[in-house]
């Protein structure tokens, strides 16, 4: 039974990682867009990637399903599946150095630090907090840090509010 989904599934998960990848991409030059555009098509960029998984398995199971001459039960299908999803995710490692350089490389290091104020500043917090935690992110970013929680940061900046 693995050998007859190991083709669809590694098909399937070779289509669904270019795709991602392409996705990705497309989504990382949406912030050079105007105005708030580029950044709420940033903020969906988790919704697509679930859309695309979905869709990685359900192209595993139709391609199982394709060459098989029996009518596949879900079990059956649900290798294929799974196989894509490690194919698609290998590819995607393989690529998620370039996607985290393509922001530096376009110049919108400004852009993606407002993505990530984008949640402080739903949560209502004031002009000096955010501007405390640009600071810190900026800071963070020069010193080499990698991607951090906006939490900690929040819960901190929350904490000395004398609100």
């Amino acid at each position: 039974m693995f050998k007859q989904m190991l083709k669809p599934g590694v098909i399937a998960g070779i289509i669904g990682g270019v795709v991602s990848i392409l996705v990705s991409v497309l989504v990382i030059l949406a912030l050079l867009l105007p105005g708030q555009v580029g950044i709420t098509l940033y903020c969906l960029s988790t919704p697509i990637g679930l859309l695309l998984s979905l869709g990685i398995g359900l192209l595993a199971a139709f391609l199982a399903q394709r060459q098989s001459l029996e009518k596949l039960t879900t079990n059956k299908a649900a290798v294929a599946g799974i196989i894509a999803g490690v194919v698609s995710a290998i590819i995607g490692l393989v690529a998620v150095p370039l996607t985290q350089q393509m922001p530096n490389w376009l110049g919108l290091q400004d852009k993606m630090i407002e993505v990530q104020l984008t949640p402080s500043r739903m949560m209502g917090l004031s002009g000096e907090q955010l501007e405390a935690a640009r600071t810190q992110i900026i800071a963070m970013q020069k010193s080499g840090a990698a991607n951090t929680t906006m939490l900690a940061l929040i819960e901190e900046l929350t904490a000395s509010d004398p609100r």
